[in-house]
């Protein structure tokens, strides 16, 4: 066969040369395909040439449920008043739950490992125990009659006495705001709510004075005196005709009298 491929011209040895370089690398490279599909199975754990294989689906424990450390079934919850011991170790087993010892309280279904410390009201800020810390809910701080909390939102809030308005209230003391007194006028409302005078105001606080209404002497002398004289004027009014009706009476009883001696 070589003899006769010698034979032949030399472009078409050239031709068939090339030809059986590329059938034998066409041949060799048949493999790869499969070797890339195992070293994929390498990578991600999946066997492709095996479809009855299926990934393992995360698991989704139900209401009241949480998942078990190991990811392999889910345990109950314990309850309000109590903490998780140990974990269930199958799902048809009951989770381990203690009840909390006293000063401590969970206060809704959990899986925490120990109990929570109930707060403690600080008597150097006024608090005092609304209601006491039990097993299944936390310590409620307050307040004492007539006073109010200032920062309420926080642990640390601070109780003061309610302002008493001598003038009258405009908002009545609430638990989380002072009351709001009334002042009288020429009278402001400072900021740690007191009347003050006007006349003492600094700054902003001057904003809530209004300027007093005065009248200038003069103006007000004049309304005095005519008034007087107004009055004056009326009494002598009726005085006059007080004494004119009684000389008519007079002069009236005269003439009769006259009348009666002259017959």
């Amino acid at each position: 066969t070589y003899s006769h491929l010698f034979s032949l011209p030399l472009y078409l040895q050239v031709i068939l040369i090339f030809v059986y370089v590329l059938m034998k690398e066409s041949v060799e490279i048949a493999p790869v395909p499969y070797t890339l599909q195992v070293h994929r199975v390498a990578l991600d754990g999946r066997d492709p040439s095996n479809p009855l294989r299926r990934e393992k689906k995360q698991m989704h424990c139900q209401l009241g449920q949480y998942l078990h450390p190991r990811k392999t079934h889910c345990c109950m919850r314990c309850h309000a008043g109590t903490y998780k011991a140990k974990d269930c170790d199958h799902p048809d087993q009951a989770t381990v739950c203690l009840p909390c010892a006293d000063g401590t309280f969970t206060a809704v279904d959990n899986t925490i490992s120990k109990c929570l410390q109930c707060t403690k009201c600080r008597t150097e800020l006024q608090q005092i125990i609304e209601t006491p810390c039990t097993p299944q809910q936390d310590t409620v701080c307050g307040c004492q009659k007539n006073q109010y909390q200032v920062d309420s939102e926080s642990e640390f809030f601070q109780c003061r006495n309610c302002s008493s308005c001598a003038n009258g209230i405009i908002a009545s003391c609430s638990k989380n705001k002072d009351a709001i007194c009334r002042c009288k006028p020429q009278f402001f409302l400072s900021r740690n709510n007191i009347c003050k005078p006007c006349n003492s105001c600094t700054g902003e606080e001057c904003l809530h004075c209004h300027s007093p209404v005065t009248a200038s002497p003069t103006s007000s002398g004049l309304n005095g005196n005519l008034i007087l004289g107004i009055l004056v004027a009326i009494f002598g009014v009726l005085s006059v005709l007080c004494i004119a009706h009684k000389i008519g009476k007079l002069v009236q009883k005269n003439r009769i009298a006259s009348s009666f001696y002259s017959c």
